[in-house]
């Protein structure tokens, strides 16, 4: 009886210490809706979103802890929500449905922390109006985002940046934003100061602006793949800083429904001095007096791999940068009355031999 008693009692033990283990190796679910009033322990009792990141904040973990954040459809009104990056606290906050709208702005907090190993990620939100952004200087001097991930959110009929990471609250640290869309913004897409920046599978639409890419420092990489980005009006990518990281454009299509024509505006702008290495991708002008790549910076490079295509408007600025192709395969195909200097109407190829670009 005193042995069935002890191995019952230790039965009971190893399952208590397996159950408390896969609770800390797991993910906290809190659920929330639109007008929640429970405590976010189920789908069932949903509480607000401002009261779900209130918990997370005031919880004390001593290990990586993730958190996962159920967001039910409807649109979430009111003031901004501001979201605080901290030690071993990893937050997902992820739609359950295809509808939850937010209707005010979504503020992260780095916590002055450029080291940080937490995660955020931002998963299948339609911003309607509102803007994701980080602190600004009055909310947190040098705020420091770092290690967000922000896929699969549309973006939608906004008059400020959709995305507003910087310039003037310090650089932010490993960012990727993928999967995303952008209609109707009358602004632009993402204003950011990076370091390590992935932009994949996006598609812009009607924005006069796609990205401002503004400091960050060097040892950093840039890279914007798989992209579909029309109706620019003002600029595609853009570099302003010296110091910007050098930016890498893979199998993207970007086109410009007019303007694109100032000193500073093209679909590909160099304004900074790392350059920008160009592959696979298509840029066609709204007008022959746009700029396609357009090099600023007299000490900025543009390199071609392999073949991209121009259509229309002009390769400008180039007296004071330069052009070059690595491989002798390099090629700009120019369509359309696509120009570069003199030359136009005609695909126009890097000579490994001459050291120049010029027509076969």
């Amino acid at each position: 009886m005193l042995f069935a008693m002890i191995k019952k009692f230790f039965l009971s033990l190893i399952l208590i210490c397996a159950t408390v283990l896969t609770f800390a190796q797991g993910t906290i679910n809190i659920y929330v809706s639109p007008d929640g009033t429970g405590d976010g322990t189920t789908a069932a009792t949903p509480t607000t979103l401002t009261a779900a990141l209130a918990q997370i904040e005031a919880a004390t973990v001593s290990e990586a802890t993730n958190y996962k954040i159920n967001l039910a459809d409807g649109t979430y009104a009111g003031d901004s929500v501001p979201i605080h990056q901290q030690l071993n606290k990893n937050i997902t906050i992820e739609a359950q449905s295809s509808s939850a709208i937010m209707g005010h702005d979504l503020v992260i907090f780095g916590g002055n922390r450029s080291t940080g190993t937490e995660t955020l990620v931002i998963k299948g939100l339609i911003f309607d109006g509102a803007i994701l952004r980080c602190a600004s200087g009055t909310e947190e001097a040098h705020t420091y985002i770092h290690n967000v991930t922000v896929d699969g959110c549309d973006f939608q009929n906004g008059t400020n940046w959709a995305i507003y990471f910087g310039p003037t609250q310090g650089r932010d640290y490993d960012v990727v934003i993928r999967n995303c869309s952008v209609s109707n913004n009358t602004t632009g897409f993402l204003n950011i100061m990076p370091t390590n920046l992935l932009v994949e599978n996006c598609q812009i639409t009607n924005a006069p602006r796609v990205a401002n890419l503004t400091g960050g420092g060097n040892g950093y990489e840039i890279i914007f793949r798989n992209c579909t980005m029309t109706g620019i009006t003002k600029y595609g990518i853009r570099t302003t800083s010296t110091v910007t990281p050098p930016v890498t454009i893979e199998n993207c299509i970007m086109s410009s429904a007019e303007g694109c024509a100032g000193s500073d505006e093209g679909l590909v702008v160099l304004r900074g001095a790392n350059g920008c290495t160009i592959s696979h991708s298509t840029l066609t002008a709204g007008a022959s007096t746009s700029h396609t790549i357009n090099v600023v910076h007299a000490a900025s490079n543009v390199d071609i791999k392999d073949t991209i295509t121009v259509s229309g408007g002009t390769i400008s600025e180039t007296t004071v940068g330069s052009i070059t192709g690595e491989i002798s395969t390099s090629c700009i195909v120019l369509t359309n009355g696509a120009t570069y200097g003199s030359l136009s109407n005609g695909n126009f190829v890097w000579n490994e031999v001459m050291g120049t670009w010029s027509l076969p």
